[in-house]
């Protein structure tokens, strides 16, 4: 094995680039959730959804910024006209908290900034459930509570 010696400029320059690039993001941000809900139509209530319809909710919350992003991809149901994050338990239907785009064609993803819906959905997600509508089911075609996403 070679061993190399690094001239005295180029380790202080190096240490004076990482002052200016900053900390590395640290494992673990308590301020980041990361959360996941399957879809399907057995899961809407009061009523059942579409039970053919099936998809998927991924959604990263920063409390520390308010930001709340988000992909939704469904299946098999007519097209979606909205798809928004509710509060209530899984045997019941809730308010919405935040509207998000619905995946017309299948899927859709984004980003919006609204503190108050970061920081409930955050500190307790099994309150918190995803749903996309349609014409042919406009209170719900498929829909999935909010847990934390596995590793």
């Amino acid at each position: 094995m070679r061993a190399y010696r690094v001239p005295g400029a180029v380790a202080v320059g190096v240490a004076v680039a990482a002052l200016f690039v900053g900390p590395a993001p640290v494992a673990g941000d308590q301020s980041v959730a990361q959360l996941q809900a399957g879809l399907n139509g057995q899961r809407e209530r009061p009523m059942r959804g579409d039970q053919d319809g099936s998809g998927f909710a991924r959604v990263t919350i920063d409390t520390a910024t308010g930001e709340i992003c988000y992909e939704l991809t469904v299946r098999n149901i007519a097209p979606a006209t909205a798809a928004h994050i509710h509060q209530a338990d899984r045997n019941s239907s809730g308010g919405v908290v935040q509207g998000l785009q619905a995946p017309t064609n299948g899927s859709s993803s984004g980003c919006v900034v609204n503190a108050a819906a970061a920081a409930a959905v955050a500190a307790d997600p099994s309150a918190y459930y995803v749903n996309v509508h349609n014409a042919d089911f406009p209170a719900g075609a498929v829909r999935g509570q909010l847990a934390g996403a596995s590793r």
